[in-house]
């Protein structure tokens, strides 16, 4: 083996990787404490986000007559992580103005470059909300693991950006935000911060990557309805509902592919500014290219 290690040394970032590989059995789950600290509501973040990354990828394997596969599921993935996306832009935007706060300012501008992008994708998430809500499933009232794990991943980012210790999800955005100093007094703080917010673009990727997969299948297996009021009066159906026109469901995953470019533009932008502190979550890049090269992109211009 030493050998072998002399002639053909296995490089540093594949080492990481490999220490970075996640066990067989996902974290536990867990909800946030009234008394979490900030590092613990970092952790939860992370581990969260991990569940539900994983969760996401059972779901989009699942066949389309999956009973997972519910209008409630896809509609609450799709407002709990335009949730998530706002939280995020608020914790990039409280980094920025602790970097700036501090004098250097060195990484200021890519901070406030990645909250824009998280805006962006909060809108595109919003809008994949907003068609949704025009149509509906052959089955409505189940709700999927991962759908169910988002809104988990919501109340720890809200409760990571909120002063307020008993934030929930009922509680709206109407709530003073942390200042930049008690979310990261050190250094470490920063780092750790970066990773949790790294770790939460990665998973809303995968959500958007899950969530058009699972129309499409719907789509094709005639599983998305709408009602018969809202067709031509041409169509004479007996019926509430009725497969949803071809457009329709074109029309939604025109959205989820602009939710996902952006999900990716997001993540690409925290990605660089985990490579530039040195935070943990740098490695989620290097599992991206080893996983699909195709996926990893550069901050799209502007």
């Amino acid at each position: 083996m030493a050998t072998a290690q002399r002639r053909e040394p296995v490089p540093g970032s594949d080492l990481e990787l490999l220490r970075a590989i996640p066990p067989a059995m996902p974290p536990p789950h867990r909800l946030p404490a009234p008394d979490e600290t900030v590092a613990g509501l970092c952790t939860g973040v992370i581990t969260t986000a991990e569940r539900v990354r994983r969760l996401a990828w059972e779901t989009s394997t699942r066949p389309a007559s999956s009973a997972h596969l519910t209008i409630n599921s896809l509609r609450r993935v799709a407002a709990t992580a335009t949730l998530t996306c706002h939280h995020r832009e608020i914790l990039l935007r409280a980094l920025a103005e602790h970097e700036e706060g501090h004098g250097s300012g060195g990484h200021a501008a890519g901070l406030l470059q990645a909250a824009e992008a998280a805006g962006r994708t909060r809108q595109r998430w919003l809008d994949v909300a907003h068609a949704l809500d025009l149509v509906t499933t052959d089955t409505r009232l189940h709700l999927s693991p991962n759908a169910a794990e988002s809104g988990d991943l919501a109340l720890w980012t809200g409760r990571l950006a909120y002063a307020d210790p008993q934030w929930t999800l009922a509680s709206g955005p109407a709530h003073q935000a942390r200042s930049p100093h008690e979310l990261a007094p050190r250094p470490e703080d920063t780092r750790l911060l970066i990773t949790a917010v790294h770790h939460a673009c990665d998973t809303l990727t995968s959500l958007g990557h899950a969530e058009h997969q699972q129309i499409h299948a719907a789509g094709a297996a005639h599983r998305i309805l709408v009602t018969t009021r809202s067709l031509p009066d041409k169509m004479d159906i007996p019926r509430p509902f009725a497969p949803a026109p071809p457009d329709r469901i074109q029309a939604i995953l025109a959205a989820c592919d602009q939710t996902t470019r952006s999900a990716e533009d997001t993540t690409a932008h925290v990605a660089a500014i985990a490579t530039a502190t040195g935070a943990p979550s740098r490695v989620l890049t290097t599992a991206r290219q080893a996983a699909d090269p195709s996926r990893l992109t550069e901050p799209a211009p502007r």
